[in-house]
């Protein structure tokens, strides 16, 4: 089965795998760039990226800073999903979504008992990663396309 694109047929499925293929490629660029801030300011700022949460002390490291980014990134993955199956418009859902846990994030950096230093490199990293998931997500939202 195929779809009218523009002047060609596009078979659906590598519609569909073009569009997996870019957000599995916005989901490593944040993921990549969240390490890649972390090694500015910790190995190389000499920032102490240590955080207290429930009375322990825990350094974040370059796996830690990995592995959420990975976890946000499918998050959103799925949040974006879930909104291409319920609307015919689902960038009018994923942005106000996205926003939102995007500021609602921000709360665990200012609360986590770090060091001033810490906490603005914790910030940038939430910023950093919610930034490129939140558009970059966006430019690859459309609705499903139906395999009539």
């Amino acid at each position: 089965m195929s779809i009218r694109d523009e002047t060609t047929q596009v078979p659906i499925a590598t519609k569909d795998s073009s569009r997996r293929l870019k957000r599995t490629a916005v989901v490593i660029e944040a993921a990549v760039i969240a390490v890649l801030i972390w090694a500015a300011a910790v190995p190389l700022a000499g920032v102490d990226l240590r955080v207290t949460t429930g009375g322990t002390v825990q350094t974040i490291g370059p796996v830690q800073i990995l592995v959420m980014a990975l976890l946000a990134g499918a998050a959103a993955w799925v949040v974006l999903a879930v909104a291409e199956k319920v609307s015919r418009r689902p960038r009018r859902i994923w942005f106000p979504a996205a926003a939102t846990a995007g500021v609602v994030s921000l709360a665990g950096p200012l609360f986590s008992g770090a060091s001033m230093a810490a906490m603005l490199v914790l910030l940038g990293l939430h910023v950093a990663v919610g930034g490129i998931l939140t558009v970059g997500l966006l430019a690859v939202a459309g609705p499903r396309q139906s395999s009539q």
